[in-house]
């Protein structure tokens, strides 16, 4: 993922956010169609990898939290780090290949059932408005792999700006696109300043209305 010696000190912040709005107004999407060409098809590998993941991550919050009740979306969860899956080598590849299962198919395969996923997912049915958005925002300065970053732009929509994290402006930029894409119910997620050892954010949001 990053373009220079591994002994560097860094930092992936992954951000997972899904918001439900019932009776909401609408969000506007920068410049994305409301309604993306659907796909016919999705990788039946893919899809029992999501359904696997997805109750393995509800045993693992009940456990932590048995007493709560709570709102997740596996979907959201699995397509944000299989954003970061793209950038994975190695036995942290590895490791995330496990915990997605999705170790037996090729990173093409994945990419492109995710693809098709995403698709499908924002096109429901009529009366449901359903948008997905993804974001990469990097430190300036810092070097990533452009194929990395080109993957997350095909197969995942994903938008990809640099910042100086060290302006308080960098955060506020951040924070819009967030208060954005979820409709106004997010609203000054990064505080200022942000961490130096922080070189990535990457942001998953999902509406439903």
């Amino acid at each position: 993922m990053f373009n220079y010696p591994v002994k560097q000190t860094c930092i992936l912040l992954l951000l997972l956010y899904a918001v439900m709005l019932i009776g909401a107004t609408g969000c506007d999407l920068a410049g994305r169609s409301a309604y993306a060409e659907p796909a016919e098809y999705v990788d039946p590998r893919l899809v029992e990898a999501n359904t696997g993941f997805a109750f393995d991550l509800f045993h693992a919050l009940r456990e932590e939290a048995p007493s709560k009740n709570m709102f997740i979306s596996p979907a959201s969860v699995s397509l944000a780090l299989a954003m970061t899956y793209n950038g994975a080598a190695g036995e942290t590849a590895e490791a995330m290949g496990k915990v997605l299962r999705i170790q037996e198919m090729s990173l093409e395969e994945i990419n492109s059932a995710f693809s098709d996923l995403r698709t499908i997912l924002q096109n429901p049915d009529p009366r449901v408005k359903l948008a997905i958005a993804n974001s990469l925002w990097a430190r300036q300065g810092v070097d990533f792999y452009e194929e990395f970053l080109q993957r997350n732009r095909d197969f995942f929509d994903a938008g990809v700006e640099a910042l100086d994290f060290d302006l308080p402006e960098a955060a506020k930029t951040i924070n819009r696109w967030v208060e954005k894409q979820t409709g106004g119910q997010i609203k000054d997620l990064i505080e200022p300043p942000i961490d130096p050892l922080t070189v990535l954010f990457l942001i998953n949001a999902i509406y439903l209305k």
